[in-house]
């Protein structure tokens, strides 16, 4: 039976969790803990109703290369809210903490290191699932690359991919 390795784009997944639960949560001291606590939730559920053999969690850092090629990219989109910020160092930390790899490379967004690693490791004997809501990893899917849609409980293999994309 083939192995399972699931890469989470965890960039994709923490900015799903920080929206997905309304109100200001913090800890006791005070540390915003709204987008930490929706993204343990989404981790746990996927560990358990997927059981992967390995898991790698990999987020954005800083700027990417496509930034010194276009200064502009990505430029219409909003600032990060300051509360989610201000936890977004501590997501690696946590995931390590469960005993998860996480990474994150500077001058690489997640979806780039996760294309990367989703082709060079799927095989008869490794299957890969994508876990995001990006639908541009649509175009890596293959009978041994599948996007994972876990908020949704949507799978994408092939057939899937064509029926709603073309």
């Amino acid at each position: 039976m083939a192995g399972k390795l699931l890469l989470v784009d965890g960039s994709n997944q923490a900015f799903r969790a920080y929206h997905a639960i309304r109100g200001d949560m913090r800890s006791p001291d005070g540390f915003p803990t709204r987008a930490l606590f929706g993204f343990a939730n989404m981790l746990r559920k996927m560990l358990v109703d997927h059981v992967p053999d390995y898991v790698i969690v990999v987020f954005d850092k800083g700027l990417s290369f496509r930034n010194d090629l276009y200064p502009d990219y990505k430029g219409q989109r909003p600032d990060m809210p300051d509360d989610l910020r201000e936890q977004w160092p501590e997501f690696i930390p946590f995931c390590e903490d469960w005993g998860i790899s996480a990474i994150a490379q500077e001058g690489f967004e997640a979806d780039d290191i996760i294309g990367t690693l989703a082709v060079r490791h799927a095989s008869a004997d490794l299957k890969v699932s994508i876990v995001s809501s990006d639908k541009d990893f649509a175009q890596l899917v293959t009978d041994d690359i599948h996007l994972l849609d876990v908020a949704n409980d949507l799978e994408f293999g092939p057939a899937e991919v064509e029926a709603k994309w073309g």
